[in-house]
């Protein structure tokens, strides 16, 4: 109508859109082999693309998820969209 709010049609309406929009959160396990032949597991959570937080070592794939599924709970309070393991 009259009140200026009307949209063109076919018009993207970032009002409405903006609150249905979710970032997208990934994990990422990593296999780090050390010189002395160990290996370590770390995992990082990123947002959009870009990385937020890095976790610490632990000694297999498994782990290092469930902290890191843990800490996505906790810093964005849902599970993430995708998990990669390198």
């Amino acid at each position: 109508g009259g009140d200026g709010t009307a949209m063109p049609p076919g018009a993207f309406d970032t009002r409405r859109a903006a609150p249905h929009k979710q970032y997208m959160i990934e994990l990422m396990i990593e296999r780090w082999s050390q010189r002395d032949g160990s290996v370590d597991w770390l995992w990082s959570i990123w947002q959009d693309g870009d990385r937020k937080h890095m976790g610490t070592a632990h000694p297999d794939a498994d782990s290092a998820e469930m902290d890191a599924r843990a800490a996505c709970h906790r810093i964005f309070g849902r599970p993430p969209d995708d998990v990669t393991v390198l």
